[in-house]
């Protein structure tokens, strides 16, 4: 379980990832991809809201 855990971690921060989210969000120019991206990025942030939740809890 430990290693699955890791390797999922790893993989929700790889930079190109997390570059390209951040990137969709801010510049208004790339609207077209975040509409197609829209579920994965409000997922994204629900999945954010709760791992903020259990920090702080």
């Amino acid at each position: 379980a430990g290693e699955l855990r890791s390797r999922v971690r790893f993989r929700d921060v790889s930079p190109g990832e997390s570059s390209d989210e951040s990137d969709s969000a801010r510049k208004p120019h790339s609207r077209r991809r975040s509409t197609r991206e829209s579920s994965e990025q409000k997922m994204i942030r629900s999945l954010q809201r709760q791992l903020d939740q259990l920090k702080l809890g």
